[in-house]
């Protein structure tokens, strides 16, 4: 299966672009953050190209509802979970995960790298959709 995945790097940077934000890179620390009074997203050096995508799909979450920290470098579990469910909404399309499932089938990992995402979404996913009537 070839992925199909509408929101690739380009079209991430042209979200970026319209929120008004700077991408930078970091090489130490944390994969990603989000600096509001900056308007920037920073994300670590060398991360593979799925937690590229989930990392940067995760900040502008951040930056879309305008996060701030609660102490210095701490988002709240809320904005945590915000920017994880915007992240989902920008990283597959349900369909999308249909289609890497009858390929894959339960294996995280596998549909992590199919879909070009964390395993972390991919856990994330299976979770809210287990809950969804």
């Amino acid at each position: 299966m070839t992925s199909t995945n509408a929101t690739g790097f380009t079209t991430l940077a042209v979200i970026a672009d319209f929120l008004g934000v700077t991408l930078t890179h970091h090489d130490d620390g944390p994969p990603g953050y989000y600096t509001h009074h900056r308007r920037t997203i920073s994300t670590r050096r060398n991360l593979s190209v799925g937690m590229y995508r989930s990392v940067l799909a995760h900040e502008l979450g951040h930056a879309a509802y305008q996060d701030t920290t609660t102490t210095p470098g701490i988002f709240t579990l809320k904005q945590e979970r915000r920017a994880d469910r915007f992240a989902l909404r920008l990283l597959f399309t349900d369909e999308e995960f249909a289609e890497a499932y009858t390929w894959c089938g339960p294996c995280i990992p596998a549909l992590a790298d199919e879909l070009e995402c964390s395993q972390h979404h991919i856990r994330l996913y299976m979770t809210l959709k287990k809950d969804t009537p």
